[in-house]
């Protein structure tokens, strides 16, 4: 019975560890896991530190641009608004000319006088060369003060007729520059046909 158990004894001890390796062994386990956490710990801390710097530099490129979109936009608000104004200009400064080509170019072809020079056959030109002109400024669309005046001095044959004609425009022709007070200017000169006919009474 002796034999029996201590050969029992020593097949046990050879398959199973003793009690004390078996803690040394859990304690070494517990060692390297800690040792392995705290490897770990400094590169997730760093990952998670890397990501909150990537949205912080992601927010302040967001709000650079927004900077600079405040920056840019009055001035190409500006931009755009005097271009539009320009363009205003341009079409108002395009009417008033034709306007004083119109009033012109109708004063000559007013009937001539008989025995020249003849007053009433100036008047008859120069009446009939205002209202060509501003029938010509109604037709493009000129709402502000315009005035529209025309010499037509001793009209006859190869006289020179001139027409001036001042427009100040209101909020209707120009809804952005109306208070600058621009007035424009335009002044044409025109010939009466030197073979023209006289008029017979």
């Amino acid at each position: 019975m002796t034999t029996d158990a201590h050969s029992r004894r020593s097949v046990r001890d050879t398959l199973l560890p003793p009690a004390g390796h078996c803690i040394v062994a859990a304690r070494r386990v517990r060692v390297l896991e800690a040792s392995v956490e705290n490897r770990l710990a400094p590169a997730g801390r760093g990952r998670a530190t890397a990501r909150v710097r990537g949205g912080g530099a992601q927010q302040a490129r967001r709000g650079q641009a927004l900077v600079e979109l405040a920056m840019v936009l009055p001035m190409l608000l500006v931009l755009g608004f005097g271009a539009v104004g320009v363009g205003h200009l341009v079409r108002l400064h395009m009417a008033v000319d034709a306007v004083a080509r119109e009033a012109a170019r109708a004063a000559t072809l007013a009937p001539l006088p008989l025995n020249p020079p003849d007053s009433s056959a100036d008047s008859a030109a120069r009446d009939l060369g205002e209202r060509a002109g501003r029938d010509a400024a109604m037709a493009y669309g000129l709402a502000g003060t315009r005035i529209v005046q025309v010499d037509a001095h001793n009209f006859q044959q190869g006289s020179w007729v001139t027409a001036d004609v001042r427009f100040t425009p209101d909020a209707r022709d120009l809804p952005y520059l109306h208070w600058a007070g621009v007035t424009f200017h335009a002044v044409h000169r025109e010939q009466v046909d030197r073979y023209r006919s006289r008029s017979l009474p």
